[in-house]
């Protein structure tokens, strides 16, 4: 059975043998793949800086340097690191996205970013609430169902 990118993760930490990469199958070292190696080093604040210093070599160091590396240098030991995975966000209002383009004189896209950086910070939220009011548009955070059951918010519009 091929190893997967796990087993050479446990290479690294645990067996820590020189000719490991040397002595898998072709099909075995297509498993391994450094970027990969560096995002679950770097999970480690103890191993960060060396994650760090494999990122700025990535695109000239092979994968056998690469697992030489981390196997040289990392103590042998059992190690858990919880993967992070990044976060779903909302979509976004086409409503407020709209209006941001429209106030701005940017387009769709450019709004979008806007409405992200928006949301970054409370005075960002504060100055989108404004923003919304302005246009007379309403960003109480109406809860409604979904299709799929989840709730969601939404602006709604004024009326007058």
């Amino acid at each position: 059975m091929s190893k997967t990118l796990f087993d050479h993760i446990c290479a690294i930490y645990q067996n820590q043998k020189i000719s490991y990469y040397d002595n898998l199958t072709e099909s075995d070292k297509k498993t391994y793949s450094t970027y990969m190696v560096n995002r679950f080093v770097s999970m480690s604040p103890d191993f960060i800086e060396l994650a760090n210093e494999m990122n700025k070599y990535g695109s000239i160091i092979d994968n056998r340097t690469s697992y030489l590396f981390y196997s040289q240098i990392i103590p042998t030991g059992r190690y858990f690191f919880k993967y992070i995975k990044a976060s779903k966000e909302e979509p976004a209002d086409p409503e407020i996205v709209s209006l941001i383009a429209n106030h701005f004189e940017i387009s769709l896209k450019e709004a979008s970013e806007y409405l992200t950086i928006y949301k970054f910070t409370e005075n960002g939220k504060s100055d989108l609430e404004e923003l919304c009011l302005m246009y007379g548009i309403e960003t109480t955070k109406k809860k409604r169902k979904s299709n799929n059951g989840k709730t969601k918010t939404a602006a709604t519009r004024k009326k007058h």
